[in-house]
């Protein structure tokens, strides 16, 4: 699965920019169009089988959201995020909306619906990262530092740890944009 954004095309509203191409693994070519949310990111896939792609929107009137691509290639809605992650078949998220003044931390069970909120104990100052150890169920979250009542993109950054229970165990200071983890 290929997350179609059209990113630096949103002067034309994202045109083409609303889709996820199923790929064929045997010819490595386009087996189906997906019509998705505005701006998808994200692709992320649960152990039962499911594809979740986070959607981000146009970053002012149509909001960030999470949708799951079932194998009949149907789309449906699931919540609202910015930032997503997934073990086994647990979604872990966070929505912090550009200008929000509160940012949520929770994880869905994809297999019974079930959210658990407050993930959680102690939030950072501006989440641009999520991960899951795949072994200790330990959680990682990347900040931007705040300078002047914003996120800076110009000085480090930090990633919090949290025990799989949500418990604040560690912070490490990183570089500048800590975006990607793994």
């Amino acid at each position: 699965y290929v997350a179609n954004s059209d990113g630096m095309n949103y002067g034309a509203d994202y045109a083409n920019g609303k889709s996820v191409s199923k790929i064929g693994l045997k010819t490595f070519t386009e087996a189906k169009r997906i019509p998705v949310g505005l701006n998808p990111t994200k692709i992320c896939s649960t152990t039962e089988g499911n594809v979740y792609v986070l959607a981000m929107g146009n970053y002012n009137d149509i909001s960030a959201k999470v949708q799951k691509i079932d194998n009949m290639n149907i789309v449906t809605d699931v919540t609202e995020a910015t930032l997503m992650t997934v073990k086994d078949n647990t979604l872990y998220l966070i929505n912090a909306p550009y200008g929000a003044t509160e940012n949520t931390y929770f994880s869905i069970d994809t297999k019974t619906g079930n959210e658990t909120k407050n993930l959680i104990d102690q939030p950072v100052d501006s989440p641009c990262g999520i991960a899951v150890n795949p072994f200790t169920g330990n959680i990682y979250i990347s900040s931007y530092n705040m300078v002047g009542g914003w996120p800076s993109y110009t000085t480090d950054g930090y990633v919090n740890e949290y025990s799989a229970n949500g418990k604040f165990t560690n912070k490490y200071d990183v570089g500048v944009g800590p975006c990607g983890l793994t």
